[in-house]
């Protein structure tokens, strides 16, 4: 990582799994760009009333405001897949949406299309939902949990993560990784935003 990145991680198993915190200030410049405007239910998996594309100019102020992020995926890209350090990566927004998960609502088992990475960004996840999760005693994902699977279990092999996400986390992962989002029971809403990236080009600086 280098001193200019945000601070960012992955995940020691099959893909690359890209993770970060965006900052406070950062998520409220976000939440200022969703609006339930157009319905983009018929585009995808999940059995959640309310998703809606996010177009127009607030896609471009979207990849301003998560750009230092998009560079700490670069860093990730790099060093995971074993680049040379002054490869130069383009990642263009190739779709944006915004979820408003409610109670009972959950996301089967999917992959994305259309792409080469997919992303899920937390905008708000209330604190009756975080109580919800920190009172479940099961072995599974958890309420409004998300996970992530490369195929089935087999011994000494990491095959899935889980997360109970929390506000401001942010996920980028290739398109064909396998995820699902379980429900929760808590009267409120979890928002998030999910961006389906490309990599256009990659050259010596």
């Amino acid at each position: 990582m280098k001193k200019t990145d945000k601070p960012w991680k992955f995940y020691y198993w099959g893909p690359l799994l890209y993770h970060c915190i965006v900052s406070k200030e950062d998520i409220k410049k976000l939440r200022k760009l969703i609006y339930k405007k157009k319905y983009y239910n018929h585009n995808l998996a999940g059995d959640i009333k309310e998703q809606h594309a996010i177009v127009h100019g607030e896609r471009v102020e979207f990849t301003q405001i998560i750009q230092p992020y998009l560079e700490g995926f670069a860093s990730a890209y790099k060093h995971f897949y074993s680049f040379s350090i002054d490869r130069k990566l383009h990642i263009e927004l190739d779709d944006l949406w915004v979820n408003f998960m409610k109670a009972g609502e959950s996301n089967p088992l999917h992959v994305h299309k259309n792409c080469e990475w997919s992303s899920v960004l937390y905008l708000d996840v209330p604190n009756p939902l975080i109580k919800e999760q920190k009172a479940f005693k099961g072995t599974g994902v958890g309420p409004g949990g998300i996970c992530f699977l490369t195929g089935t279990e087999q011994p000494n092999f990491i095959t899935f993560n889980k997360y109970m996400p929390q506000t401001g986390e942010f996920f980028i992962f290739p398109k064909t990784l396998y995820h699902y989002v379980a429900s929760f029971k808590s009267k409120c809403t979890r928002i998030s935003m999910a961006a389906n990236f490309s990599i256009t080009n990659i050259k010596i600086n």
